[in-house]
């Protein structure tokens, strides 16, 4: 998936949509690119010096795209994936924003704030949501700190790699995530 750079003042915006079954591969693709690998050093947002392996498969996306309680969202410019943001219905109140990102060579750009934002409104829409919650790797301080620019906060709580991942695929001792709420409830 290549992308030819931008400048960081392009007035173009993606048309945030409900993602389709038959883009899995190519948003799969899209995380990869993002999170892991040669291409994600581009970006700012790589996990490839705290965590080895894969970060997702076409399978996994497949099967959020199907599930009733998960909404994938992706970003479209000039008829390509540029980023993409999943919603997973926790319980009543509150969904798990996850494998929120934008191409690298898009990074920077106000993308990630403008799928943040629609992601928030489809938690209302899709799942009643008054809460969304996320997990940042520790040793992320600049994605922590653009988190928390956006309205979220670290709830005091963490969670050890190694009970939601397999422990091999960690780069460096003690890592976790670091558990973000941020209140999305409306005014009734």
């Amino acid at each position: 998936m290549e992308l030819k750079a931008r400048s960081e003042h392009s007035s173009t915006r993606p048309d945030i949509r409900r993602a389709e079954f038959t883009e899995a591969s190519a948003i799969a693709a899209l995380i990869e690119s993002c999170y892991r690998g040669e291409s994600a050093a581009q970006g700012w947002t790589s996990e490839a010096n705290l965590v080895s392996g894969d970060r997702t498969s076409r399978e996994e996306i497949e099967s959020i795209i199907a599930s009733p309680r998960s909404l994938l969202l992706v970003g479209v410019e000039s008829e390509q994936i540029i980023g993409c943001v999943k919603l997973e219905q926790r319980n009543s109140q509150e969904v798990f924003l996850g494998m929120l990102c934008v191409h690298p060579t898009r990074q920077q750009q106000r993308f990630g704030s403008m799928l943040i934002a629609r992601a928030e409104e489809a938690a209302h829409e899709h799942f009643d949501a008054e809460k969304i919650e996320l997990w940042v790797l520790s040793g992320r301080d600049e994605l922590i700190a653009w988190y928390e620019r956006r309205g979220f906060s670290a709830t005091g709580a963490m969670i050890d790699f190694g009970e939601e991942v397999d422990p091999s695929l960690a780069l460096v001792n003690d890592l976790a995530f670091i558990v973000f709420q941020k209140s999305i409830a409306r005014e009734r």
